[in-house]
């Protein structure tokens, strides 16, 4: 969780300048960070060769890329939001 609000904050300073979108994204890193450890989990108990080692490392490199993937969605979705709402 603690690398994804970082890549949040640091995404939210490079993509926009508005203090609350760079907010935005770190409250939303919070849930994505659980919720993509809860597939992890839920993954290594259905394959158990994703518990340690090589799997387990890739696998949460893919996750950790699907998670910026998604901040870069919800950033996406505020702008729209924001822009529809003024």
């Amino acid at each position: 969780m603690l690398s994804l609000g970082f890549m949040a904050v640091v995404f939210g300073y490079l993509a926009d300048s508005k203090t609350w979108m760079r907010v935005a994204l770190l409250v939303a890193a919070i849930p994505i960070a659980i919720l993509a450890n809860g597939v992890r989990v839920a993954a290594a108990g259905w394959l158990p060769s994703l518990e340690a080692g090589t799997p387990h490392l890739i696998a949460g490199w893919f996750l950790f890329v699907a998670c910026m993937a998604t901040l870069i969605l919800v950033r996406q979705l505020f702008n729209k939001a924001y822009v529809n709402y003024r």
